[in-house]
């Protein structure tokens, strides 16, 4: 948003925010991470 009004100095911000697509953010939910630690190959990871 701060580049097309950079982009575009006559535009008004309040008229963009009504266009703005946006969704809830739902938090982690199933975020894929196993929560059993089964499919963490960097646990034994050492530098």
């Amino acid at each position: 948003m701060l580049s097309v009004l950079d982009q575009n100095p006559g535009v008004q911000w309040q008229s963009l925010i009504g266009s703005v697509n946006h969704e809830e953010d739902a938090g982690a939910g199933d975020d894929g991470i196993a929560e059993d630690g089964a499919d963490d190959e960097l646990t034994s990871f050492k530098l």
